[in-house]
């Protein structure tokens, strides 16, 4: 462990941004490598890590249609149609729609994500809105690290959180031709290269930086891999892949 702790700190030390870094080996309960993983910063669409947490405890059925209006129109969507547009699109309105038709409103559902953080733990983690648009979703690579962990508790997460795309039928603004849609996963390369993940999420705001979560099992072990406010998609993609190549 302190050779790939060593190789890890000496490949990641070329990272001359201020991005945070935790890698965490959850099969062992070792610390891997971080670099200021307690620090408190933005975590932009990480934050629907939370969203579909609070979603899929709350009980409420899965295949029961809620009212959508985003990028494929105004429609009625189901909610696991929502999660996967929340998870692999990171859909900030399909976010806004979960959070709308949850039993206590948008403010409920906000509350309960913030209830949800402190019993897991999370005392650095707070959220403003569902979707994570806002500055003041804030947590730590730490923090994270723990959601990941929590989130692989739950079939549903690990179903639809590291597909490599979706499909939807889009109908034409005059109603008269549908077509196909393919959406990839914003993290769509490492995927794509990495069958080992099993949880994905990406973020991206002007505050937040470039932000990856992720949550894998290579050689029989568990791990959780955090990069929150790298400069570009580039170096978050290029940082993840040390990590994973190394681990």
């Amino acid at each position: 462990m302190k050779k790939l702790v060593f190789t890890l700190a000496l490949l990641l030390s070329t990272n001359v941004s201020s991005a945070t870094t935790y890698v965490y080996n959850v099969t062992k309960d070792e610390v891997v490598h971080e670099y200021a993983s307690e620090r408190v910063r933005p975590i932009a669409s990480v934050t629907k890590l939370m969203t579909a947490i609070v979603v899929i405890e709350s009980g409420a059925s899965l295949s029961e249609k809620v009212s959508y209006r985003g990028f494929l129109g105004k429609k009625e969507l189901s909610r696991e149609e929502l999660l996967k547009l929340l998870l692999v699109k990171s859909d900030n309105q399909a976010a806004e729609a979960l959070a709308k038709a949850y039993s206590g409103g948008r403010s409920g559902f906000i509350a309960n994500m913030n209830h949800k953080a402190g019993q897991l733990g999370m005392i650095h983690t707070q959220y403003e809105d569902p979707s994570g648009i806002g500055r003041n979703n804030i947590s730590t690579a730490r923090d994270i690290s723990t959601l990941l962990n929590y989130s692989y508790n739950f079939d549903t997460m690990k179903n639809l959180a590291a597909l490599e795309n979706i499909q939807f039928v889009k109908q034409s603004k005059k109603k008269k031709k549908q077509s196909l849609m393919v959406v990839n996963n914003t993290n769509y390369n490492l995927l794509k290269e990495y069958k080992e993940i099993e949880i994905s999420k990406t973020g991206f705001t002007s505050a937040a930086g470039k932000c990856l979560a992720m949550l894998l099992t290579k050689n029989g072990e568990k791990y959780t891999i955090v990069i929150l406010g790298e400069r570009n998609t580039k170096d978050v993609q290029r940082v993840g892949r040390k990590i994973i190549e190394t681990l």
